[in-house]
C-alpha cells in the first residue's frame, strides 16, 4: 500500500552518519512512541548524533503531540513493568540529559499558513539539520502549499525552497499527492475510488 517507498535511499543516508535530525511530530500516544523510538534508534545505531522534536504549542488538532506530551511519554517508558521498554525510556533520558534528545516548539506549527510562508528563523533552525522528517497527512499538505498538483509532479518541486534534505512520511487522507510514476494514480483510482482519503495508502518520500 505504499505508493512511494523510498526506505533504501533513507537507510543509504543515514548511514553515511548525520549530525542532526528534525523531527517534526503529528499526533501523540503509539505515534509519538514510535516517533521515540525512532529517535532512539537513530542514535543507538550511531546514524544521527542529535535529535530534535518539534511539537505544537497548542492542539491545532484534539490529537496533536505537545512538548508535555514527549516529556510524559519518556517517563511513562522509562516506569514500564517491561525491561526492553523501560530500557528505551532510560537511554531517551540519558539523550534528554545530554542534550542530544531536545524538543522545542514554534507558534508556525498551530498556524494557517504553508510551509513556502514559513518564518526565516524557523527555516534557519530546519535548515541546520542534516535531515528533516516530516510527520502526517496535514504536514504534507502544508508541504505542497496544499494544492492538486499533477500527480506525476516532482515532490522537490512542490516543496518548493522547504530545507533539505527532507523526508516526507504520510498515510493519504486529502484529495492531493505528487511523486507518482506516470500510470500510478489511474491504477490506484480504478481499485479503489477512495485512494486519495481513506487512508489505505502511504508515502516514504525522500527529497535529497
Amino acid at each position: 500500500r505504499l505508493l512511494v517507498d523510498d526506505t533504501e535511499r533513507v537507510s543509504t543516508l543515514c548511514q553515511a552518519g548525520l549530525g542532526s535530525v528534525a523531527i517534526v511530530t503529528d499526533n501523540v500516544g503509539l505515534e509519538l512512541l514510535s516517533d521515540l523510538a525512532l529517535a532512539d534508534f537513530l542514535m543507538a545505531q550511531s546514524w544521527a548524533q542529535r535529535v530534535t522534536m518539534h511539537v505544537k504549542d497548542r492542539p491545532f488538532y484534539v490529537s496533536d503531540a505537545l512538548q508535555h506530551d514527549v516529556a510524559l511519554a519518556v517517563a511513562a517508558l522509562a516506569a514500564s513493568d517491561e525491561p526492553d521498554v523501560r530500557a528505551l525510556g532510560a537511554r531517551l533520558r540519558g539523550y534528554w540529559r545530554t542534550q542530544r534528545l531536545r524538543w522545542q516548539t514554534h507558534p508556525f506549527w498551530t498556524g494557517p499558513m504553508c510551509f513556502r510562508s514559513m518564518p526565516s528563523e524557523l527555516r534557519a533552525t530546519l535548515a541546520e539539520a542534516d535531515l528533516v522528517v516530516l510527520k502526517g497527512d496535514l504536514n504534507y499538505r502544508r508541504l505542497v502549499d496544499d494544492r492538486r498538483w499533477p500527480y506525476t509532479t516532482s515532490l522537490a518541486e512542490a516543496a518548493g525552497d522547504f530545507p533539505r534534505p527532507f523526508l516526507a512520511l504520510r498515510t493519504l487522507k486529502a484529495e492531493l499527492v505528487v511523486g507518482l510514476s506516470l500510470g500510478q494514480a489511474e491504477q490506484a483510482a480504478a481499485e479503489d475510488p477512495e485512494w486519495l482519503i481513506d487512508g489505505e495508502r502511504g508515502l516514504i518520500q525522500l527529497v535529497e
